[in-house]
């Protein structure tokens, strides 16, 4: 278990994602087919897709960590929870860009690789605790 972490905190974080993207994917198909552009709906849905799924594997992971023998590092998940936070709140900023106003939230797009990396690397670290979990 992870003594700097609160797992529980992680959990309900991860959670409320869960609940957001099925909320922001209702209102991406209801509302904003009449306002984005197909391809700025196509970023909107990119963020959405990600922040479920990264969600999702990030409550698999605490899991794992707290009901088996195998450790996953702290530094993996804080990765993770990082990345999936400043890759799918950039793409959603950009998605917003063509309406009147928001030309500036285009700029965000320039932060999606960070988020990007540091969930590969997330990922990466995780996938050596698994193989090195293999020879327990």
């Amino acid at each position: 278990m992870f003594k700097s972490l609160n797992v529980f905190i992680l959990m309900g974080w991860c959670s409320v994602f869960v609940c957001l993207s099925i909320v922001f994917g209702a209102f991406g198909s209801h509302a904003l087919t009449k306002v984005l552009s197909v391809q700025k709906l196509e970023v909107f849905n990119k963020a959405n897709h990600y922040l479920c799924i990264q969600s999702i594997g990030i409550l698999i992971l605490l899991l794992v960590n707290n009901t088996t023998k195998i450790q996953i590092f702290p530094m993996a998940i804080y990765s993770l929870f990082a990345g999936m936070l400043i890759f799918c709140s950039s793409l959603y900023l950009v998605s917003f860009s063509e309406i009147n106003g928001f030309g500036g939230l285009r700029k965000f797009g320039m932060v999606a690789p960070i988020g990007g990396l540091l969930m590969i690397f997330g990922w990466g670290l995780t996938a050596w605790n698994f193989f090195k979990g293999a020879s327990l």
